[in-house]
């Protein structure tokens, strides 16, 4: 029980990793405009993050993010 209930938060969590990597890789000014609730969103956390040094830090995180699902697919599937 306590495994099938860790593969599926497992399961969420990479989910959710590859959907805000790829946007953030495709588009991370839209990434910025994130909704209310969010505790960040706001117009400071745009303006630091706004910056075109600072979108080229969201894509790199967008890449990371994509880079270590990869990796971990990749390794459980070559054992």
């Amino acid at each position: 029980m306590a495994r099938t209930i860790g593969g599926i938060l497992l399961a969420a969590f990479a989910v959710m990793f590859i959907v805000s990597g790829v946007y953030m890789l495709i588009s991370p000014r839209a990434w910025l405009r994130l909704p209310e609730w969010f505790p960040t969103a706001g117009t400071a956390f745009r303006e630091r993050y706004g910056t075109e040094k600072a979108l080229i830090g969201i894509r790199m995180t967008g890449a990371i993010f994509l880079a270590g699902i990869a990796w971990v697919v990749y390794d459980y599937f070559s054992r």
